[in-house]
């Protein structure tokens, strides 16, 4: 797999994050603090620097229904429902 790449914009506060086969690093590039959710877990952007977040093993890919399309809402099964990139959250 590729590196992904991506900004994500909301209000004054812009995010860079990348993705890697085994992690993701993410960066606050402006605003305040943000708190994003990594696989389930918070985790809290300062500025300060990149926070490199391992991607967890999955011996099967989660399952999901709804629209498969790139960007489109998704919920897990037996899930709450977040964007298919489930990041951002204040």
């Amino acid at each position: 797999m590729s590196p992904l790449a991506f900004g994500v914009v909301l209000l004054d506060t812009c995010l860079r994050v990348e993705i890697r086969p085994r992690y993701a690093t993410c960066e606050l590039l402006s605003g305040d603090s943000l708190t994003i959710h990594h696989h389930g877990e918070p985790v809290t952007l300062d500025g300060d620097e990149p926070r490199r977040l391992d991607i967890p093993h999955r011996s099967h890919p989660a399952r999901y229904r709804g629209s498969h399309r790139p960007g489109a809402p998704a919920t897990p099964v037996g899930g709450r429902t977040e964007t298919a990139a489930g990041l951002v959250s204040r």
